[in-house]
């Protein structure tokens, strides 16, 4: 049975798909999981704490 998904879906999953497929050097790979803005600034708050 074909389902045909919703243009947002595929192109998640192919973006999933070549992330696996490619060897990303370690120094570009460090950028592609990037924190949200608040988690970040709650991270630095903490550690300027623990100073």
């Amino acid at each position: 049975m074909f389902v045909r998904w919703p243009p947002v879906d595929q192109i998640q999953r192919k973006r999933r798909i070549l992330k696996q497929r490619l060897k990303v050097p370690p120094a570009v790979k460090q950028f592609s999981k990037t924190l949200d803005k608040n988690l970040d600034i709650a991270r630095l708050a903490r550690n300027v704490k623990r100073r």
